[in-house]
């Protein structure tokens, strides 16, 4: 299921997604609250803002997260939440902001 951004809004991203952040070394709040701000990141991206923008946003609302943790948490959200973005980018630049969202190599 998605909604109407085109996010992915079904039970198994949600639990993927945590899943990848606790493999990733990633810790957070609550499970809810890093849901909601992976999903906030991919609205961000698919609306057309920069990964600097989305990074920065990220950066701001989560005062623990640095730019380099916002950067990879971004990748993380965009892998299980909006991984349109992912192909989209790729064909934007062959060196991306976010690590993974350039071209596989």
């Amino acid at each position: 299921d998605r909604d109407v951004t085109g996010v992915q809004t079904c039970a198994l991203p949600i639990s993927h997604f945590l899943e990848t952040l606790n493999q990733a070394g990633m810790t957070y709040r609550s499970g809810p609250d890093a849901v909601a701000a992976g999903r906030m990141a991919c609205n961000m991206m698919i609306s057309g803002r920069s990964e600097m923008d989305v990074v920065n946003e990220l950066s701001t609302r989560n005062p623990g997260l640095n730019n380099g943790g916002a950067m990879r948490f971004a990748a993380l959200a965009s892998s299980t939440y909006c991984p349109q973005y992912l192909n989209a980018s790729s064909t934007k630049t062959s060196q991306p902001l976010i690590p993974g969202l350039g071209p596989r190599q």
